[in-house]
């Protein structure tokens, strides 16, 4: 989602990988798109689990009606 302030409360984003630098950046690039609840894998092998988030979006997508949704981790 490149503009998450469409929605009415802020969700979570997810990003993943070995380089600290690369995910610094990411982190970056994310906050100029507004994201500000961003979690952070440490290791790209926390990619997985964000693939498989995938398959749940699509079916709420479809269930919804609409791409205009995302999910909040609640801590």
């Amino acid at each position: 989602m490149v503009e998450p302030g469409r929605l009415p409360e802020t969700t979570t984003t997810f990003i993943a990988g070995d380089d600290p630098l690369a995910r610094e950046a990411v982190r970056e690039l994310l906050g100029d798109l507004g994201w500000v609840d961003i979690v952070e894998f440490p290791t790209l092998d926390g990619a997985r689990g964000m693939e498989m988030w995938v398959a749940l979006w699509v079916r709420l997508m479809g269930n919804l009606g609409t791409a205009d949704f995302n999910l909040r981790l609640v801590r």
